[in-house]
């Protein structure tokens, strides 16, 4: 599919079809004039492409949360960047207390998903009725109710019961109620059971097949098992987690980085993927928002991995990792440890070597302790505190005084995540970022390095990946062990563990990796998800479901330099009102029958 551009690239009848009614703006379409025009179920080839056109309204709900072209990042964040674990530099909304029933990103989230839900909805109402082989038609049909429940999963999963249109195309359809979300969550299920009792659905497409991208059983036994984690169905959603390798879904066993480059976004842990092309509105947009000025096509940084999320990466052999370790007290010389230090004292501690002695100066005004400053060893004394971490973090992180090879006006070069920030031409060949002054740590993950086939910074023609089999194992496990069967669990952790080169869980002799019971191995699970799928439109909604986004934002966190300092704090409201956002206001302007979420009419 991906080299033909069959799966977002749509001609202009399908184009024309879907956008009927809207403006420019692929994204201010939405479920109340996205109408199309029947002259398409004529025949099978039109039919192809508005089938095509529900799975490139997928692409239009990533556009809308990573930022295209043309968006303004202050209303654009990633899904990851919702989560604890990334931080947009426009900060998240809730993050400062104040996500209301108007903020964009709501609107965008809302808008996005429903236009693919009047796409699926217009195919499931026509396709029937089209001539062509009876087992492509059922097929067609199956991934069309497939990728319905997907978007229905996202909205249900933030706004908590949203209305229900299955089979309605037009306009006044769609101004229903909000059922609940348990019943929204029921729906998803039938949906994807449909999918799965479907025979000319394959289990599995191989690598380099044409229909590559197309959904499959085992998305959809992984999509149904990860809604039966909502409902605390948890013996079903085992049932369907371990069906997604009986379709054939195992684990890439190569070096994590490497699984996110071009050559194995077709291997056989990629279970759902939005196809992406070097074009624009149908490209990876994480190596422009990841990125950094040195980047392919000079990133914009708008997003920066969390520093509390950094800090919680573990040693290689899963003990706790501490600050304090590397920088322990010295009271003979009046040192405190690190954790015991402002802030602003154990910068000292992240810059680098050889300063000059106006830069030392400066330092030493701000409250720097520059006594404690190695001019030849600074940077390798800090180097210890990251290279003997879980091997993921510096796969997924650029941290301080490492190596990135960058392209900038289309030459590579190696540069170095340095402070003080002295410049990124020769002779330095800093890392720039936007803000040049603050030092946050930055994505590597999904960020182009060097040309790495890349045509323009805009869009990337590597893979998204939705749903991966890593992500299933620690689904499976976390499924076990709701169910009391803590040590039946583990393996399917260790299959994690074991490919990212770190100490396997219940290793003999290994005190840090004992688990003591399901309470243990269940916050085990939580930080394993974080490390190993940052970045992949997870970590939000695990918070989401597991009610700890709290923990986060609710405890002096916040937007924090690699030393600790605070650039900006955050708060969460008492309430816990955030766990569903406010239905947007534009929506209940049109639709009088829908109703607002609690805390949200004030």
């Amino acid at each position: 599919m991906k080299k033909t551009y069959r799966i977002f690239s749509l001609t202009v009848l399908a184009a024309s079809l879907f956008t009927a009614g809207c403006s420019n703006d692929l994204l201010d379409c939405n479920p109340y004039d996205a109408m199309s025009s029947g002259v398409v179920w004529s025949n099978e080839t039109n039919a192809d492409q508005a089938v095509l056109g529900v799975y490139q309204a997928m692409m239009s709900s990533y556009i809308a949360l990573i930022g295209g072209p043309s968006s303004n990042t202050t209303d654009s964040w990633s899904i990851e960047g919702l989560g604890w674990t990334t931080d947009a530099r426009a900060t998240p909304a809730w993050a400062t207390n104040n996500l209301t029933p108007t903020t964009s990103l709501v609107e965008l989230y809302w808008k996005a998903h429903y236009e693919g839900i009047a796409r699926a909805n217009d195919c499931l109402v026509n396709l029937p009725n089209v001539p062509m082989d009876s087992g492509k038609k059922a097929r067609l049909i199956a991934e069309c109710k497939f990728l319905l429940a997907y978007y229905y999963y996202r909205l249900n999963a933030v706004f908590g019961g949203v209305p229900l249109y299955i089979g309605q195309t037009s306009a006044e359809d769609y101004k229903k109620e909000r059922p609940t979300e348990e019943a929204v969550w029921r729906k998803i299920i039938d949906l994807l059971t449909d999918c799965i009792n479907e025979p000319n659905l394959p289990n599995k497409y191989a690598s380099g097949n044409n229909d590559y991208g197309r959904i499959t059983k085992g998305a959809a036994y992984a999509l149904r098992g990860k809604t039966y984690m909502w409902t605390k169905e948890w013996d079903l959603a085992e049932l369907d987690f371990k069906n997604v390798k009986s379709c054939g879904y195992s684990l890439y066993q190569g070096d994590y980085k490497k699984l996110f480059k071009r050559e194995n976004e077709q291997c056989d842990e990629m279970i759902f993927s939005a196809q992406c092309y070097n074009k624009l509105w149908l490209g990876n947009f994480t190596n422009f928002r990841f990125g950094s000025h040195v980047s392919y096509g000079w990133g914009w940084n708008s997003y920066y991995p969390n520093t509390d999320f950094v800090d919680s990466f573990e040693y290689a052999d899963g003990r706790p990792f501490s600050w304090d370790e590397y920088f322990p007290a010295d009271p003979e010389n009046g040192v405190p440890a690190y954790s015991s230090m402002e802030p602003t004292q154990r910068r000292v501690y992240f810059l680098r070597n050889n300063m000059t002695a106006s830069e030392i100066s400066t330092h030493e005004r701000w409250g720097v302790r520059m006594d404690l400053y190695l001019p030849d060893g600074n940077e390798e004394r800090l180097a210890a505190a990251y290279e003997t971490r879980d091997p993921r973090l510096m796969a997924t992180i650029i941290t301080p005084n490492s190596e990135f090879l960058g392209c900038v006006n289309d030459v590579e070069n190696t540069y170095w995540m340095r402070t003080p920030y002295r410049g990124y031409a020769a002779p330095n060949y800093d890392i720039e970022t936007d803000t040049k002054t603050l030092y946050l740590y930055l994505y590597r993950k999904f960020v182009a390095e060097g040309k790495e086939g890349m045509i323009d910074r805009d869009y990337s023609d590597i893979d998204v990946p939705l749903i991966r089999y890593a992500d299933v194992l620690l689904c499976l496990a976390e499924s076990i062990n709701e169910q009391g069967r803590t040590s039946e669990a583990i393996p399917y952790i260790n299959e994690v563990r074991k490919r990212a080169g770190v100490a396997e869980l219940n290793t003999p002799g290994n005190p840090y990796v004992q688990v003591s019971g399901q309470d243990d191995l269940r916050k085990r699970i939580q930080k394993e998800r974080r490390w190993e799928l940052c970045g992949e439109a997870v970590t939000y909604f695990d918070e989401v479901r597991c009610r700890t986004l709290a923990d986060y934002y609710g405890n002096g966190g916040g937007k924090k330099e690699w030393w600790g300092m605070v650039n900006t704090a955050y708060s969460w409201p008492e309430d816990d009102r955030f766990y569903r956002w406010p239905i947007p206001q534009s929506e209940i302007d049109q639709n009088s029958n829908l109703s607002q979420n609690p805390f949200y009419n004030e």
